[in-house]
């Protein structure tokens, strides 16, 4: 979503958006997805890059420069390498090659889904902040598989709406770095609405910098971008039960 996402804004006065998925021609145990647009390209400055946290072309408000991060560790996560060929005035190509399922073994849900106990995530509702649309949707969809309420807020504002029209918030799940507010700020705010709440940061930063940005060390939870499905199922599973 985040690649096709990108291919949009690559292409103000329109274009094409290629999205295809075929067996590796050199690896019968690989399957490939391809993501391709014709909108402005990359200069192979830019390429270089693309791929390092909070790294954006995007004016101010626009992104955080965490999508193509995320994108990139969930896909070495999974055991995968991500491929980018770019030329400016023509396109952009990404190449994902992934391990292929065995034949003959059933679709699984995500892994996440077995680490946690769905009857017991129903009955817990979260508080997700996240200004990057694509990177919200893809956490809350995540959410929603293991089975919790989500509640999406974009921006500082409408977490603190949410909060204050909610009797019951479980857990807030939120960026530290936000366009209008911190992470921290907003904590403070939502935690004298809900005092029995828990926080779960998310970051891309050191531990020393998470620290100098407010974030109580020892006292609260933080989750280090990008992270995968089960680092995410557990560290929920770990502070909600």
């Amino acid at each position: 979503m985040n690649l096709a996402v990108n291919a949009r804004d690559a292409m103000p006065e329109g274009g094409t958006l290629t999205i295809a998925t075929c067996r590796s021609g050199g690896d019968p145990d690989e399957v490939r997805l391809l993501v391709a647009d014709t909108g402005v390209g990359m200069s192979p400055e830019l390429q270089a890059r693309i791929f390092e946290p909070f790294f954006t072309t995007k004016e101010l408000g626009k992104g955080t420069g965490l999508g193509l991060s995320m994108v990139h560790g969930i896909v070495e996560q999974s055991g995968g390498r991500l491929r980018v060929h770019s030329q400016p005035g023509v396109g952009t190509r990404f190449e994902i090659s992934l391990p292929a399922a065995e034949a003959g073994v059933e679709g699984r849900a995500p892994v996440a889904v077995g680490s946690v106990n769905r009857d017991r995530a129903r009955r817990k509702q979260i508080l997700l902040l996240e200004d990057d649309p694509a990177v919200r949707r893809i956490i809350s969809r995540r959410l929603e598989i293991m089975g919790y309420r989500v509640l999406e807020a974009g921006s500082a504002d409408e977490a603190i709406a949410q909060a204050q029209a909610q009797p019951q918030i479980d857990l807030l799940l939120s960026d530290i770095v936000l366009v209008d507010k911190s992470g921290p700020w907003v904590r403070d705010a939502v935690v004298a609405l809900h005092p029995e709440i828990v926080v779960l940061f998310m970051s891309g930063y050191t531990d020393d910098e998470v620290v100098r940005r407010g974030v109580r060390e020892g006292r609260e939870h933080l989750l280090q971008k990008p992270f995968s499905n089960e680092v995410l199922a557990l560290k929920l599973q770990e502070i909600l039960g």
